[in-house]
């Protein structure tokens, strides 16, 4: 079922690709997100029981089917429990680009990539307009309870 979706996400997003968008969806959307927010707070609320993506995480990496060498992009990655969970799964030879538009969420996965011995993750802080990944860099981008902060979807 996951995959299903995000074949039809994927998919939608190509044929939509083509237009440009002018106007944010969500004005601001973010701002609080670009003041510098509170790692630690984001933390517990991210990665707790309470949460049901958090909950299903295992699950949520299984549909991947993740492979050895495979590049893939964690969009919105906040902080970072997804990343680490690719990291592993890739191995060493291959690539996690962690991207938000946050940078203290991005510090905070390089600190703990860092501390993990983790070198197969590289931290991105994108803008409203581009995830400002390399052209054809990655196999997979997951985009995980973030698609509502995307200002402009169509661009």
């Amino acid at each position: 079922m996951i995959k299903h979706c995000l074949l039809a996400f994927a998919a939608f997003g190509m044929c939509m690709g083509a237009l440009a968008q002018e106007a944010s969806v969500a004005p601001g959307i973010n701002d609080n997100f670009k003041r510098d927010p509170k790692v630690e707070e984001y933390v517990e609320r991210f990665e707790g029981e309470s949460r049901s993506i958090y909950v299903h995480r295992q699950d949520i990496l299984e549909s991947l089917e993740l492979k050895p060498g495979m590049a893939v992009a964690d969009i919105g990655a906040g902080t970072g429990f997804f990343s680490l969970m690719f990291s592993e799964k890739v191995g060493q030879e291959g690539r996690v680009y962690a991207v938000d538009i946050a940078e203290s969420f991005i510090e905070h996965i390089k600190k703990i990539s860092m501390e993990q011995g983790r070198t197969n993750i590289e931290g991105i802080v994108c803008d409203e307009r581009s995830v400002k990944l390399p052209a054809e860099s990655i196999d997979l981008a997951f985009i995980c309870d973030t698609y509502h902060h995307f200002e402009y979807p169509f661009d």
